[in-house]
């Protein structure tokens, strides 16, 4: 009789601890990168009605409750929104994005929005700075440039000798004022051809956007700096240079993760070391988020069986309740 009571109260307390984690589930079904948390339940211990020596086939005993054992991390992917941010990231896949927090610390999260900062640093919502493969900032440079360049370009002239001649100019003295201008200069039929060399200015280039492409590479985009002003100035075609590439990185273990608020982990001696990712594990994808991975229709279900266990755990107090308010009144002899 005691027994169930006492079943009951861990019951409860089990059953509160589901509805709990189930809620928090419920609560951050539309948190982009938030990895669901699926609680697991453990006996107490037991009391052995037939002892090992006992002339009995098994060893009968006798249960007394029920307590909250881990609350492990869905690691299924979450559907995927598409944005128009290049700093917008998501994993297909297994891994993890690197960050240092604003305590210096290395942290992992699924949470890919991403934007630069004022200062160039890659960064969340919370002031979380990204990390390339070797687990260092990513710092963005809007200074660099690409300079000015000076070239010789040359031209292949074949002109109408009618077309050159000036005023009171024969074509002999025409042929021979080419040739003093243009060494190789020579007369075919009626035509002139010779080659000339133009001084030609390639204007300066500076970053006016970054990008990032499939893999998480970013790239410098380069474009002609209009302000720039030079004799014999020609176009330029834009410039896409590679500047770093974002880290992905994977654990042994990735239950073993702690779990550190603002959809942040971090490593622990149960997860192990984090260790880079191949694309065997993963593929970062730009101007895509990870939605939360939480299945609404199975959090419902889950939180409705909690309550259900809830209930029958505190009926079960009740009854073994009156049930010792009897024995009480039997020896009582009402």
């Amino acid at each position: 009789m005691n027994a169930s009571f006492y079943n009951g109260v861990s019951g409860i307390k089990t059953h509160q601890f589901g509805l709990d984690t189930w809620g928090n589930n419920i609560a951050n079904i539309n948190t982009v990168g938030y990895r669901a948390n699926i609680p697991e339940f453990a006996t107490i211990f037991a009391t052995a009605i037939t002892p090992g020596g006992g002339y009995g086939p098994t060893i009968n005993d006798v249960g007394y409750g029920s307590r909250g054992s881990s609350s492990a991390i869905s690691m299924q992917q979450g559907s995927i929104i598409s944005t128009e941010n290049y700093f917008d990231l998501a994993i297909h896949g297994k891994g993890w994005f690197g960050v240092i927090g604003l305590d210096g610390g290395m942290y992992y999260t699924r949470q890919g929005a991403f934007d630069v900062d004022k200062d160039g640093n890659v960064v969340d919502g919370f002031g979380n700075r990204l990390v390339d493969e070797d687990g260092k900032a990513i710092k963005l440079d809007w200074t660099q440039t690409i300079p000015a360049e000076t070239t010789l370009v040359r031209y292949d002239r074949e002109l109408p000798l009618a077309s050159l001649l000036q005023e009171g100019e024969t074509v002999p003295q025409l042929i021979e004022r080419l040739r003093r201008q243009f060494p190789d200069a020579y007369v075919d039929q009626d035509l002139v051809k010779y080659t000339e060399y133009q001084q030609q200015t390639l204007p300066p280039m500076k970053v006016s956007q970054f990008i990032v492409r499939d893999g998480g590479v970013i790239s410098a985009v380069f474009d002609v700096d209009e302000t720039y002003e030079a004799p014999n100035l020609v176009g330029r075609d834009q410039v896409v240079k590679d500047v770093a590439k974002v880290g992905m990185f994977y654990f042994i273990n990735e239950q073993g993760l702690a779990k550190e608020g603002d959809l942040l982990f971090s490593a622990t001696s149960n997860s192990g070391e984090a260790m880079k990712a191949t694309s065997d594990f993963g593929r970062i994808v730009p101007k895509e988020l990870e939605a939360s991975n939480v299945s609404t229709a199975t959090a419902l279900t889950e939180l409705i069986v909690m309550q259900k266990a809830f209930e029958a755990s505190a009926r079960s107090i009740t009854t073994s309740d009156q049930m010792i308010q009897r024995a009480i009144n039997m020896k009582a002899g009402r």
